[in-house]
């Protein structure tokens, strides 16, 4: 899947597995796509990686929907 298509369907995770990272063992680019850091992460952290980047975006979202008085 290309990275534009991703972006248009609201994937907020972005992680890119490349021959390199796996073969290497550095680990795997892992990406918020509304912020222009990346992260390697290794193999082993991937799954823990991905799910605390979850938390922290319901945390902003239910923060944000809080000061708005919703």
């Amino acid at each position: 899947m290309k990275f534009n298509d991703a972006d248009l369907i609201g994937l907020p995770l972005r992680l890119t597995v490349s021959e390199r990272g796996r073969s290497s063992k550095a680990g795997w680019n892992f990406k918020r796509r509304d912020s222009p850091d990346k992260a390697i992460v290794p193999q082993s952290q991937v799954i823990a990686s991905v799910i605390d980047e979850l938390r922290r975006m319901r945390e902003e979202i239910n923060g944000r929907v809080v000061t708005r008085g919703l």
